[in-house]
C-alpha cells in the first residue's frame, strides 16, 4: 500500500506544479508584438447570453479580435462556438453580427457555430478551412485558455498556430483569481485524454461522427 500512496503523493505534487507553472504563464505571458500582417484570425467564445446574445468574456474576445483585425488584416476572420442554451443558435452568430457591426468585412467572416468544446473549435474550424493548416492562424482567447487552445489547434493539423490574449493578467487575478487555474489543468488533462481517444478511434477507423460527442 506504500507505493499506491507514494504515487499518489507523486500525482497531486505534479497536479500543483502544473498549476503553478500555469499561474506564472498567465502572469508573464506577453503576447506577440509583430503579428503577422493577414492571418487568420480565430476568436474562440466563452459564453453565451440566455437570450442569444455574447457572454460578456466572448464579447471580449470578440473585440479583441477585432482590434487585431484592424492592425494586422486577416486572410479570414472565424468565430467559432456552439451554443449554449437549448433551443438558441450558437453564439458564433452574435459574434458574427458585432463584427461585421464593427466594420469586419461580411466576406472575411467565417462562422463555425456547433462546437461545444475547444477540442471541437479546433477540428470544425480546420473542416470549414482545410487550407488554413499551414498558414499562420493567431487564436483569442483568455490568457489562462491559451496553452489549451493552442494545444489543441496543434492537434487539429494547424501548423502554424500563435495566440493572443483578451486581457492581461492583472485583469485575470481580479476577476477569476488563483483557483480558477486548478479546473484549467483539469480540464486540459481531460482534453488530452479525450483528443488521444479520438486520434485512437480515428486510427481504428471509427466513423467521425461516433466519437465526436466524446468530444463536447
Amino acid at each position: 500500500m506504500r507505493w499506491i500512496r507514494r504515487v499518489g503523493v507523486l500525482g497531486v505534487a505534479l497536479y500543483l506544479i502544473t498549476v503553478a507553472g500555469l499561474a506564472l504563464f498567465v502572469e508573464k505571458f506577453q503576447p506577440n508584438a509583430g503579428l503577422p500582417q493577414n492571418p487568420v484570425i480565430v476568436v474562440l467564445s466563452a459564453g453565451q447570453s440566455s437570450d442569444g446574445s455574447m457572454g460578456p468574456y466572448t464579447a471580449e474576445r470578440l473585440w479583441t479580435g477585432v482590434d487585431l483585425f484592424q492592425r494586422y488584416g486577416a486572410t479570414q476572420f472565424v468565430v467559432t462556438g456552439g451554443n449554449m442554451h437549448e433551443g438558441l443558435p450558437g453564439v458564433a452568430h452574435a459574434m458574427a453580427d458585432s463584427a461585421r457591426m464593427a466594420g469586419v468585412p461580411r466576406a472575411k467572416i467565417v462562422v463555425e457555430a456547433r462546437s461545444q468544446s475547444t477540442l471541437q473549435n479546433a477540428i470544425f474550424t480546420r473542416d470549414l478551412l482545410p487550407e488554413a493548416t499551414g498558414t499562420p492562424v493567431v487564436l483569442v482567447t483568455n490568457r489562462f485558455h491559451l496553452p489549451r487552445a493552442w494545444a489543441s489547434f496543434r492537434w487539429a493539423g494547424f501548423q502554424k498556430v500563435l495566440v493572443y490574449p483578451s486581457d492581461t493578467a492583472s485583469d485575470h487575478w481580479l476577476r477569476l483569481g488563483f483557483g480558477h487555474l486548478f479546473f484549467e489543468v483539469l480540464k486540459t488533462g481531460l482534453n488530452a485524454l479525450r483528443a488521444s481517444g479520438a486520434s485512437l478511434a480515428d486510427e481504428l477507423g471509427v466513423p467521425r461522427d461516433r466519437y465526436m460527442p466524446l468530444l463536447d
